[in-house]
């Protein structure tokens, strides 16, 4: 779709010419390509309009008006709730926006839009879908330990995105990377996309009522569709899905242990030379040996699993570790007596910052 050359090649009204021959030349409507709706705009345009108002706040709630106010697209997962509480209110609002005759650009979009039948179906498709994006950006941005479930749950995240699309055939026994998410051949028709209970009685509804048209139903279909393989597609060349280092740090995790091999350890032990210097054939086998021991070890678990404090736990291998290495270079090296100095005298400092803050400035 070259714009060909010359001063005027890069202009709005040539470029639009170029990509408008292309569209008619396919058959192509600009309506296919184009669905004029964005929840972003809306939820901005929303909450400033009544931003800009002391008598238009008062028309909201004050619990309303709070997360009208919150959404900007820098801040994370303000949009979903933002979504959910138009929809809360979306008779009230639409009342409210056709009741009015305003003339600033802001209020016209807004009467546009929900004066859109459409719109709500839009709305009630986020709804459905956003949550997904939102229990991933949680765990990414949770401050406790997580890089164990990383790899887990992106795969997770992925998959979900495919089955809201494409065939079940499609999904079967395959790796990420062997989904041809994009093949038509794939893909779910229309009317069989996972667009949410709700959206799907909602635009059946409206199509029964007469207030949108086959095409118009068909439009959003394919606007759905193609935000999910975009989606689909950004988190398969954005998220660290083939990373080694994720792959093989599940073991970390206490409750997925029995699932994981030693190879998971051994590869941070080959990764990490440096800090890891357990080369040789005998290290190797003890920390086979050691691998077992840590599958097979009874590790009480709290009443929900994912309160299970990971860096506590593995502190305290860590701990225990130190003090049988202590004890044993102790009997093999120095008389019982001495023995017993090395292990209260470390007991002693262990157990308190400021003792160990004492000892090193001995």
């Amino acid at each position: 779709m070259c714009t060909t050359s010359g001063r005027s090649c890069g202009t709005a009204e040539v470029i639009f010419q170029k990509m408008n021959e292309v569209l008619q030349k396919n058959a192509i409507t600009w309506g296919n390509c184009v669905t004029g709706f964005d929840p972003e705009d809306l939820s901005v345009d929303v909450g400033y309009w009544f931003r800009g108002s002391t008598n238009r706040k008062g028309y909201l709630s004050v619990t309303t008006w709070k997360c009208y106010r919150s959404h900007v697209s820098v801040r994370w997962l303000s949009l979903e709730s933002c979504v959910n509480r138009i929809l809360q209110r979306y008779e009230p609002l639409t009342s409210y926006f056709k009741s009015l005759d305003e003339k600033q650009p802001r209020f016209k979009r807004l009467v546009d839009a929900f004066s859109n039948p459409l719109t709500e179906v839009y709305l009630l498709f986020y709804q459905a879908t956003l949550p997904a994006f939102s229990t991933l950006n949680l765990l990414l941005q949770r401050e406790r330990s997580s890089i164990f479930l990383l790899h887990e749950e992106m795969t997770k995240f992925v998959r979900k995105l495919c089955a809201r699309f494409l065939k079940p055939a499609a999904l079967q026994c395959r790796e990420l990377d062997d989904i041809h998410y994009k093949d038509p051949a794939s893909q779910l028709p229309g009317e069989k996309l996972n667009v949410g209970f709700t959206t799907r009685a909602t635009l059946n509804r409206l199509l029964d009522a007469g207030d949108i048209t086959p095409q118009q139903v068909q439009r959003f279909q394919q606007a759905a569709q193609a935000f999910l393989v975009r989606a689909v597609e950004y988190a398969l060349d954005k998220l660290p899905l083939r990373e080694a280092l994720l792959k093989h740090s599940k073991f970390v995790d206490v409750q997925q242990r029995i699932e994981c091999s030693v190879e998971d350890a051994l590869y941070f032990v080959d990764r990490f030379a440096e800090l890891l210097p357990y080369q040789g054939p005998q290290e190797h086998d003890q920390i086979t040996e050691e691998f077992l021991e840590y599958q097979l070890m009874d590790i009480p678990m709290p009443q929900d699993p994912a309160n299970f404090d990971i860096e506590g736990f593995w502190g305290n291998m860590s701990s225990m570790k130190n003090r049988l290495a202590v004890s044993n270079a102790s009997n093999d090296t120095i008389p019982r007596s001495v023995e017993y100095l090395v292990r209260e005298t470390y007991n002693w400092f262990s157990v308190s910052p400021k003792r160990r803050e004492a000892y090193k400035a001995i």
